[in-house]
């Protein structure tokens, strides 16, 4: 099982760290209905501390870009 630690950004206040996420689309799924200011999501491999993937949110809608 991989996990990640997550950063979220939000339109109106302070990025907030998630750590040891392993279920990355339960924890958007959360964001979009619970956190409705949720704007993006950054994934960074929790041993290797790699970014993995922008996850852009808007209003429902799930965006993702592949990371470098």
């Amino acid at each position: 099982m991989k996990l990640y630690n997550a950063i979220v950004f939000f339109e109106d206040r302070n990025p907030i760290r998630y750590h040891k996420v392993n279920n990355v689309q339960k924890l958007i799924t959360w964001l979009t209905n619970n956190r409705p200011s949720a704007n993006y999501v950054n994934l960074y491999e929790k041993e290797t501390r790699n970014f993995v993937e922008q996850i852009k949110i808007k209003k429902g809608d799930v965006k993702t870009s592949p990371g470098t």
